[in-house]
């Protein structure tokens, strides 16, 4: 690890507005830069050591530009058919509600009618 690697990843390190995976995998990667075992640094992080091991493998790989990212493959799959978002996307009118015919233009009384004032007025119960 460079001294460069090693400032950049404690700024990251020490960051309270980077994602936390990131911060998490900077700390570990400085203690395995420090020598810490692998072990400790999976205790520390509350991960397992395969994951720790996966972080140095990717970090050597890639540097860190690699630090928080989520592997391919990894994380939550999709379970819409492709191009079913961009399909409902296309078909969701846009614009003013007043000038597609929206059905709560006839009942809609403006901000009032749903703020304190209505309940004071007694429209709302």
């Amino acid at each position: 690890m460079t001294d460069v690697q090693r400032d950049q990843l404690a700024r990251i390190a020490g960051s309270s507005t980077l994602p936390h995976r990131q911060v998490v995998q900077a700390r570990a990667l400085l203690w395995a830069a420090d020598g810490m075992a692998t072990a400790e640094i999976a205790r520390r992080s509350a991960v397992d050591a395969d994951t720790v091991r996966r972080w140095r493998v990717r970090f050597l790989e890639v540097g860190v530009d690699g630090v928080g990212k989520i592997a391919d493959g990894r994380g939550r799959k999709p379970w819409l058919p492709p191009g079913t978002v961009a399909r409902v996307l296309a078909a969701t009118p846009t614009g003013d509600p007043a000038r597609r015919g929206h059905p709560l233009d006839d009942t809609h009384d403006g901000p009032s009618r749903w703020g304190r004032e209505g309940h004071r007025r007694g429209d709302l119960g």
